[in-house]
C-alpha cells in the first residue's frame, strides 16, 4: 500500500493535567440563558497549595462537567485570593449559583500527552513537513577491518513546519481555530466579554501541544510541542498567513488502518487582504483594551506587513525531563510604506534617533472575522528606498519592543 502526501490529517491539543493546589472551590453566579456569568466570581474555599504568587489562567468544571475558562491569583502560601471566569460555557441548567472547581491549568501540564480528537484538527498547508530526528552516538571501537560504525539511537525528538491561513472564529466570543497553536508559542488569550480575545506573550509557563499526524496506513505521535518560530504574511493581494515551525518530543509511529476524518468546521475562510477591507498601517496610535479600538495617530498606504514571531526553543535533553523549553522571544518584521517626503524624513530621523513609535494593522470589517494587530514600541531599521514600477517607496525592518521593563506586551494580536 502506498503512502500518498494529500492523506494527511494533523490533530493537535492544548496539553493539559492537574497543577499542584487542591481543595479550591469558586463560586459563580445563576445562569443567564444556559450560560454562566463571566466577571468575578467568590472564592468559597482558598484551597492549599498552589504556585504562590501567580495569576494561572485555569479550567474551571461545575454541574454537568461543562468546563469555563478564567483566571485565579494566588497568595504567597499558594492559596487562591481572587476568581475570574472570563467564559462562562454553556449548557448549564442551575438557577442559581453554582461551585465550580479548577480541573487544569489552561497552559497545561509539559509532555503529559492528552490525546485530540477529531475536532482539535489543524488545518494545515500542502507545505506540509515532519522530520524526525535522532541524537545518535557512535561506538568508537576497533574491529580488525574498515567499515562504518555502529550507531546507537538516543533521545528523539521531531521538527516540524506548515503553513496556516488566520481568519477568525465567526463570533467575537469564541476563540480563533488556531488559538492553542498561538498559545503553544508562548501567548495567553484574555477574553473582554462580548467583544473579543487578546493573545500577549508570556515568560513562564508556557502552554504546550500533543500531536497526532496521520498519514495513508501510520500516525506519528508527538508531545511536548512548542512553536519555535512564527513567519507572518499580511502583504496586499493575498491571504493572512503564518508560516509555523514546531519541535517536539518523539512519541514514536504506529500502524492506524483508519485514518480519521478531520472536523475542519471551526477553520472558517479568511479574507483577502484588499484597500477595501484592511486599514492603512496606522503610526503612533493608542489602543483600548476595553473596547478594542485603536483611536489617533498617522495612517499610511503600505504593501502590508511581514512579522516574525522567534523564540529560543530548541530540543534539549535532560535525565527526568527532556523537552523544548522557551527561553528567550522576540518580534521582528518590515514594512513598505508610500511616505509623503517630511514624512520620509521624519520616519529617517526617527531611525536615527532610536525613537520608538506604536504600530497598528486591521485586517477584515466583519465580526467575528476581525484580526488586528498592537505593538506599542517598535524601533524602525535598516531604512531603504524600494523602486515599484517607477513609484518611490520607503522601506524598514522593525523590532517590536515592551512598552515598558517587565512587560510583556511588545505585541497584541486580537480577534473580534
Amino acid at each position: 500500500m502506498s503512502t500518498y502526501s494529500r492523506n494527511c490529517v494533523v490533530l493537535a491539543k492544548t496539553e493539559n493535567g492537574l497543577i499542584g493546589g487542591s481543595g479550591a472551590v469558586i463560586t459563580v453566579g445563576a445562569n443567564t440563558g444556559g450560560a454562566l456569568p463571566t466577571g468575578a466570581a467568590t472564592v468559597t474555599t482558598a484551597g492549599t497549595g498552589y504556585p504562590a504568587n501567580r495569576t494561572i489562567e485555569v479550567w474551571f468544571q461545575g454541574s454537568g462537567g461543562v468546563n469555563a475558562i478564567g483566571r485565579i491569583t494566588t497568595s504567597g502560601a499558594g492559596a487562591i485570593l481572587t476568581a475570574t471566569v472570563d467564559d462562562g460555557g454553556s449548557g448549564y441548567n442551575n438557577a442559581s449559583p453554582a461551585a465550580m472547581t479548577i480541573v487544569a491549568t489552561a497552559n497545561g501540564s509539559y509532555g503529559v500527552y492528552t490525546a485530540p480528537a477529531t475536532t482539535d484538527a489543524v488545518l494545515v498547508g500542502t507545505d506540509f513537513k515532519i522530520d524526525p530526528e535522532v541524537i545518535t552516538v557512535d561506538r568508537d571501537v576497533y574491529t580488525g577491518s574498515m567499515g562504518g560504525k555502529q550507531s546507537i539511537p538516543g533521545e528523539a525528538y521531531v521538527q516540524i513546519s506548515f503553513t496556516i491561513e488566520l481568519a477568525g472564529s465567526g463570533a467575537a466570543i469564541t476563540e480563533a481555530a488556531w488559538n492553542s497553536i498561538l498559545k503553544a508559542a508562548g501567548a495567553v488569550g484574555v477574553l473582554t466579554p462580548g467583544v473579543k480575545w487578546d493573545y500577549t506573550p508570556i515568560t513562564d509557563q508556557f502552554p504546550s501541544l500533543s500531536m497526532r499526524i496521520f498519514r495513508s496506513g501510520y500516525v506519528h505521535v508527538v508531545r511536548g510541542c512548542r512553536v519555535a518560530k512564527i513567519d507572518f504574511d499580511f502583504s496586499v493581494s493575498t491571504l493572512p498567513t503564518a508560516v509555523l515551525t514546531l519541535i517536539g518530543i518523539d512519541n514514536g509511529r504506529q500502524v492506524a488502518v483508519n485514518q480519521p476524518t478531520p472536523n475542519l468546521t471551526a477553520w472558517k475562510t479568511p479574507v483577502v487582504i484588499t484597500d477595501a477591507n484592511t486599514g492603512d498601517l496606522r503610526f503612533g496610535g493608542t489602543y483600548s483594551n476595553a473596547t478594542g479600538a485603536f483611536t489617533g495617530g498617522t495612517n499610511y498606504g503600505s504593501k502590508g506587513l511581514k512579522l516574525t514571531w522567534d523564540n529560543s526553543a530548541k530540543f534539549r535533553p535532560f535525565l527526568g525531563g527532556s523537552g523544548v523549553p522557551i527561553t528567550n522571544r522576540e518580534v521582528t518584521g518590515s514594512f513598505v510604506l508610500d511616505l509623503p517626503p517630511a514624512d520620509n524624513v521624519a520616519f529617517y530621523n526617527a531611525f536615527k534617533a532610536n525613537s520608538t513609535i506604536s504600530l497598528a494593522f486591521v485586517i477584515g470589517s466583519v465580526s467575528g472575522s476581525i484580526l488586528k494587530l498592537w505593538m506599542p514600541a517598535i524601533e524602525r531599521n535598516n531604512p531603504g528606498d524600494e523602486d515599484d514600477d517607477g513609484l518611490a517607496l520607503a522601506s524598514y525592518s522593525l523590532r517590536a519592543r515592551p512598552s515598558a521593563m517587565g512587560l510583556n506586551d511588545e505585541i497584541r494580536i486580537i480577534t473580534m
